[in-house]
């Protein structure tokens, strides 16, 4: 009789080892981790210009220009801008207007700005409309003779990432201080 109940206080205290071992193990829980991986945004942009760079003027007539900027694929959300430079006296001979999309920068006369989303492909913006540049009725050669130096109409691009920075005027801005350093 002795012997049957050592074993089977043996069994009990075997069966509450397992059970208090089983409990345990079911009580405890593994760390899971999870990998976050950081990459650099980067605006991709390109500006080019199908056409040659050198005019006749000739009073009247048009002429071809396609000036475009490309946001690359895989760029992130930007502020867009163009800044055009020309002599003064340029909208005397010969005049454009600016593609449709865009809107002047508040406080600027030359810098026009858009807003683009983050690119899965190339995107690309014309600058002038129509790609049309149109010589003034008044050009006269005496009128060009009279000039001091050539005319000239540049075209620059510049991007600034959207995120963190709340205007386009914030943005161009962050531009100016890059250009001054």
């Amino acid at each position: 009789m002795k012997k049957r109940i050592l074993v089977i206080g043996v069994m009990a205290l075997i069966l509450v080892t397992i059970c208090v071992g089983t409990t345990h193990a079911l009580l405890l829980s593994k760390s899971l981790s999870v990998t976050n991986t950081f990459v650099s945004g980067d605006i991709g942009l390109t500006l080019t210009e199908g056409t040659g760079s050198k005019y006749t003027l000739v009073p009247g007539c048009e002429i071809y220009k396609n000036p475009r900027i490309t946001v690359k694929d895989g760029s992130v959300e930007c502020w867009l801008f163009f800044k055009a430079d020309s002599r003064d006296d340029l909208s005397s001979f010969a005049t454009y207007s600016v593609a449709d999309g865009w809107t002047l920068l508040t406080g600027e006369t030359d810098v026009w700005w858009r807003r683009v989303e983050k690119c899965d492909a190339d995107k690309v913006f014309a600058i002038i409309k129509g790609d049309t540049l149109t010589v003034s009725e008044n050009v006269t050669e005496e009128k060009l003779a009279s000039l001091q130096g050539d005319l000239k109409l540049t075209f620059s691009a510049y991007a600034v990432q959207y995120e963190g920075v709340s205007t386009p005027e914030k943005a161009w801005d962050i531009i100016i201080k890059a250009r001054e350093e």
